[in-house]
């Protein structure tokens, strides 16, 4: 239901018409009024032909959408920042050391291929809740280790290293999505996490 002003109320009244008239019953109200009241027929009446026809007027313009009190949500940028060295050795120390690493997936198949590659990220872009980690090297047919940097969206200065491993079915650029319920233990407060290979 339009919300009507004062204005539009007081023209609705000027023209017989109840709060909630169509347009349709305005445009009828509005010929019928200004056959009676204008000022070349019988009954004519100057002024009341200029009260009716300003009525027409305003209800006849499409009214203007109230003011929304609730601010709009801030748009969320994309950020890129580069993994400092430091924290690149984190990462490059915990695939050297064989740290457990956290299963993804595994395809058997592909596992087979006797194949390891491991990839450390070079940087991360964050667009809200939502983290990239992106790596200059291509997948890899077979199993697939990447280091990542833990604990930045809680603490910068308690990051850790976790190993993350899964299978590939084929080489080249591509994109993985880490699990729902990989994201919700291992990283505090992101929506989704994705390995973005070169």
């Amino acid at each position: 239901m339009a919300l009507v002003t004062r204005d539009r109320a007081d023209a609705l009244r000027a023209l017989g018409l109840p709060l909630l008239a169509s347009h349709e019953d305005i445009r009828a109200a509005w010929k019928r009024l200004a056959f009676e009241t204008h000022p070349d027929g019988l009954r004519g009446n100057e002024d009341e032909f200029a009260r009716i026809r300003a009525a027409y007027d305003l209800l006849r313009r499409p009214m203007s959408r109230p003011v929304s009190r609730v601010p709009s949500r801030p748009a969320v940028e994309t950020r890129v920042t580069e993994i400092s060295e430091a924290v690149q050795s984190l990462c490059r120390d915990a695939l050297t050391r064989g740290d457990t690493p956290v299963v993804l997936w595994t395809s058997w198949l592909s596992a087979l291929t006797n194949r390891e590659q491991t990839h450390l990220p070079t940087a991360i872009r964050r667009c809200g809740r939502q983290i990239a980690y992106l790596m200059p090297t291509p997948l890899e047919k077979g199993v697939n280790r990447v280091a990542v940097p833990e604990g930045e969206l809680e603490d910068p200065r308690t990051v850790r290293a976790r190993v993350l491993q899964f299978t590939s079915e084929g080489s080249g650029p591509g994109r993985i999505g880490v699990p729902a319920e990989v994201v919700a233990a291992m990283f505090s407060g992101a929506r989704s996490v994705h390995l973005h290979f070169g």
